[in-house]
Parts: structure tokens; sequence; C-alpha cells
């Protein structure tokens, strides 16, 4: 996988399989599989991509076959 990192605000734009052409600044750089754009961010410092610890899954509810009254 390949990010696409915007340096004036050091964001993951996109994840990719494959370069397609970008205006600079942009610029593609290796990235996790599981990179995630606009959560993971790029460290002009270090030069890398920070990837932060990931969110917890949302809790979803099956409400098929529920009725009212059991709310």
């Amino acid at each position: 996988m390949i990010a696409l990192i915007d340096p004036r605000f050091d964001r993951v734009c996109e994840a990719a399989q494959a370069e397609f052409p970008v205006a600079e600044p942009l610029f593609w750089t290796p990235c996790q599989d599981d990179c995630i754009p606009d959560f993971d961010y790029w460290n002009p410092a270090t030069q890398s991509i920070v990837y932060p610890p990931r969110p917890e899954p949302e809790a979803t509810v099956d409400l098929v076959g529920t009725t009212v009254e059991e709310f």
C-alpha cells in the first residue's frame, strides 16, 4: 500500500494500491495495509506516517424481530 501525503497539513489524503499523478507538494510514500486517511497523519520531523491507536468498533444492535414492547 501507498499513502498520498499533503505536507502542508501533515495529512494522509488517501491510501491506494497504485500511484497516480498528483500535483506538488503532494507525494506518495509506503504505508501499512490498515492505513486510514484523515485518521493517520504525517510526521514531518520523522518523515513517517503516525498510526494512532485504532478506535474501538461501535456496538450495533440487531433490531430485526424486535417489538416495541421489548424496549
